[in-house]
């Protein structure tokens, strides 16, 4: 899924939480929460998952395709490289502006650096899948607290037949990338996928183009409007979604070594763009995480760090693992440089659009998400999270989202932020209705302009918004340059001035205008800050 509404998801969670899971379709079985599709086992060896020999797919074979496919791979990238190095050897990549260090992000001066951003935008899924061209409308997104975006990448978009590029279509995207990048916001480039593409579970997914579906598949024509307001039930039970996902992890019709060659351009054509800090390797992907998604996120590492070394790489596990109730079974990745980048959407509130109240899915979803990074020594990254505008408690829901980010000093992308988005066509995409702000700019019920970190002349350890102060704590480290943090005194407190409470050591001051509280000092050690309205 991507943004939230992923109905299979909360059939899973609801079913299983009751002990009786929900059916998959004809030709696949439910392993550790998601439908597989079943694949004979060619011998006697164990099943990925280690519990059934007939019911996953043999890894030895699986291993010797895949072996065959790298080797195939890697002549398809030689000659990419031989076509390229000529460019290489008059260029040196710049250095990276962002990467990860432990748990955190890391920018080129050395200090830590949290990403609060959005998803840039709901109706990149469809044609003309740009979604704008007017620069002048990321002017809208430092104020209202941001300093990065998930920007959307298309394959259909971008190569509509196979072989042939759309180089428009990056120009267009690079556009958005380099002009977010020039108001200071961090770029990380999303690979988006929906159940496949646009021609699957009743012409409602996005992604992968039509020439990349599965050959035996039948083909949908492309809907994406407000029949198809269930698409996650319609992805889950296609099996033509599950069929092309699996051909193209054992690149049956070649659909692998293409996605390494378009993975090739990309991390060449963006290495030399600096905001570009990164890729999201595939939005919500489906298929076996141990034996078929894992493999694929190391050999698409080798192909993007062969061109753009010093990129950090965003992964996240199997679609169902986006309620946070299930845990990923991701292998631990053997490249360094990343960060975990999961999805949360509460199952009750994304499907009922009614918040209780109650936090105990989102701290279980905490939890477990935070489990993972805190297993691989990696920064927490949701690359989407948010509600539909019309949610019954919508303020609430997001504020509490917003409150374990802080508390687990966690990085987040809210889905979705869309300038088109209208009363009529709502984010552009299966009638879903996430964006934050509506036509006049204005912030929707489902967002709030809140107190945000950025970045700590040192290790932060704490940082906690209410109603009344902003406090932050982080041991400094004088040759870090300045600790900054957003505080939109007119927004959360109606007024236009703030005051900060600062050891000696510190001296802090407020840029109204900018909305930033900066923080430099010479001596070293742990600092605590309180910022109230002024």
């Amino acid at each position: 899924m991507h943004s939230g509404t992923h109905i299979l998801t909360a059939i899973s969670v609801l079913a299983l939480l009751a002990g009786c899971p929900a059916p998959c379709p004809d030709g696949y079985e439910r392993v550790n929460g998601p439908c597989q599709s079943v694949a004979p086992d060619d011998d006697d060896d164990s099943s990925a998952s280690g519990d059934d020999d007939d019911t996953a797919p043999d890894d030895d074979d699986t291993t010797d395709d895949d072996d065959d496919a790298t080797d195939d791979d890697d002549d398809a990238t030689d000659d990419d490289d031989d076509a390229t190095d000529d460019d290489d050897d008059d260029a040196t990549p710049p250095e990276p502006v962002l990467s990860v260090s432990g748990r955190h992000f890391q920018d080129a001066d050395g200090g830590t650096v949290i990403l609060r951003g959005v998803n840039v935008a709901g109706n990149s899924k469809v044609p003309p899948f740009v979604p704008f061209t007017d620069s002048s409308e990321l002017d809208a997104l430092p104020p209202l607290g941001f300093n990065s975006i998930r920007l959307l990448f298309t394959w259909e978009a971008y190569e509509p037949t196979e072989g042939v590029y759309d180089e428009a279509y990056l120009d267009a995207i690079t556009t958005i990338a380099d002009a977010a990048w020039d108001r200071g916001l961090y770029v990380i480039v999303d690979f988006h996928q929906d159940g496949f593409s646009r021609f699957h579970a009743g012409g409602c997914g996005d992604g992968f183009p039509e020439w990349a579906a599965h050959a035996g598949a039948s083909l949908d024509t492309p809907d994406n409007g407000p029949g198809c307001s269930n698409w996650g039930v319609q992805v889950a039970a296609d099996p033509d979604v599950h069929d092309s996902f699996e051909a193209m992890y054992g690149d049956t019709d070649g659909v692998r070594t293409r996605l390494m060659a378009l993975w090739d351009r990309l991390a060449e054509h963006f290495s030399d763009h600096p905001g570009v800090v990164g890729y999201d390797l595939m939005n919500e992907p489906w298929g076996w995480e141990e034996s078929e998604l894992g493999p694929l996120y190391e050999e698409i590492a080798t192909v993007v760090r062969a061109q753009h070394p010093g990129a950090v790489l965003f992964i996240e596990g199997h679609a169902s693992t986006n309620n946070g109730v299930v845990q990923t079974l991701l292998p631990t990745p053997t490249f360094a440089n990343f960060a975990y980048a999961p999805h949360f959407y509460e199952t009750a509130v994304i499907t009922t659009h009614i918040f209780s109240g109650l936090p105990t899915a989102t701290d279980i979803g905490f939890l477990t998400m935070s489990g993972k990074a805190n297993d691989w020594g990696v920064p927490l990254m949701l690359g989407e999270f948010g509600t539909h505008g019309d949610t019954f408690g919508a303020a609430g829901y997001v504020a509490l989202q917003y409150e374990r980010l802080d508390e687990y000093l966690a990085s987040g992308m809210q889905w979705n932020w869309t300038p088109a988005w209208n009363e009529t066509d709502l984010d552009g995409w299966n009638d879903e209705d996430l964006a934050v702000t509506d036509p006049s700019g204005a912030v929707r019920p489902n967002f709030a302009i809140r107190p945000q970190p950025r970045r700590f002349a040192g290790v932060p350890s704490a940082f906690e918004v209410t109603d009344d102060e902003v406090t932050a704590t982080w041991t400094h480290d004088p040759g870090l340059d300045d600790t900054v943090l957003f505080v939109p005194a007119s927004a959360w407190w109606d007024t236009a001035s703030v005051d900060v409470a600062a050891p000696a050591s510190l001296t802090c001051s407020y840029d109204a205008g900018a909305r930033l509280v900066t923080c430099s000092g010479t001596a070293a050690g742990e600092v605590s800050i309180e910022i109230t309205p002024g």
